[in-house]
């Protein structure tokens, strides 16, 4: 926690190693749940899937691609 970063991605992959969803949630996000946390596990940066997929958002999935505002290159 004590080097500049701003996100972190969650990648959930299938049997076959082929990824099927990833998640990705903010620092600060990340960062106000460690803080109003009382759970020595969150403390140290240690968080559940569910709990990540609760804090973070539905960035990509398999079956649909890219979330449009997650990554908009196009113009106009």
């Amino acid at each position: 926690m004590d080097q500049l970063w701003d996100a972190v991605v969650l990648v959930l992959m299938d049997e076959e190693y082929e990824p099927y969803e990833i998640y990705q949630a903010e620092r600060e996000e990340l960062l106000e749940y460690i803080e109003k946390s009382s759970s020595s596990r969150a403390r140290r940066g240690a968080l559940s899937i569910a709990r990540f997929k609760i804090i973070g958002r539905l960035a990509w999935t398999r079956e649909d691609g890219l979330e449009p505002e997650v990554w908009d290159n196009q113009t106009g």
